[in-house]
């Protein structure tokens, strides 16, 4: 309703219709505390959220994740042209609020590798669904960009060091003063002399 409105307000003011802009202007004032009130309950929402209730061992998309991406989405696509600040700042607060439960309902899992993945997971189908409202992106979508991309390589350390983890403590070990040259032949020998005294002979687990 309120996008409604300022729609009009726009078309009046190109046409040279002053006569409703007061109407118009207090409709507005009455209806912005009612959509600041309901979207101050659904922050409050996830502040108080009981993670235990909320919580399944499942690193899925989380069914609330996924609400709070398609409602961001479509108030992303309602303000991608209006470009209200407050409407801005509203969903700024929202996802910051989502994000912490996000964050608590990952710790949950007993493993580091699921928190990361379930974080993953989640990160990628927002960015999907903001695609969808938004194809030129914006902040938004930009920020779980960029949290799926950090996630993603601390989950690609967490694989190399549960396959690799000796061979990556012996490499940090090493002096790291080495000349251009020499750099290729000591990796080989690194590599060589891991290879012989690893207690599985270099074998990936398969398990």
């Amino acid at each position: 309703m309120i996008r409604i409105i300022h729609q009009n307000q726009l078309i009046m003011f190109r046409r040279r219709i002053p006569c409703l802009d007061p109407y118009l202007d207090k409709v507005n004032i009455s209806l912005w505390p009612r959509f600041k009130m309901i979207f101050d309950m659904h922050l409050n929402s996830l502040r108080n959220a009981n993670v235990r209730t909320l919580w399944s061992d499942d690193v899925h998309p989380h069914y609330v994740m996924r609400r709070y991406a398609e409602f961001t989405a479509s108030l992303v696509h309602i303000n991608a042209e209006n470009g209200d600040g407050q409407l801005d700042l509203n969903l700024e607060r929202l996802r910051m609020a989502m994000e912490d439960l996000l964050v608590k309902l990952a710790k949950m899992f007993a493993k580091p590798k699921l928190q990361i993945v379930f974080l993953i997971n989640n990160y990628d189908m927002t960015i999907s669904i903001l695609k969808e409202a938004c194809a030129e992106g914006g902040k938004m979508q930009a920020h779980f960009e960029e949290l799926l991309k950090s996630n993603i390589a601390i989950y690609v350390e967490e694989l190399l060091l549960e396959h690799f983890g000796d061979l990556i403590k012996f490499v940090k070990a090493r002096p790291s003063e080495e000349t251009s040259s020499s750099v290729g032949s000591r990796r080989y020998l690194m590599l060589s002399h891991w290879l012989r005294t690893s207690p599985a002979g270099g074998r990936l687990p398969l398990n």
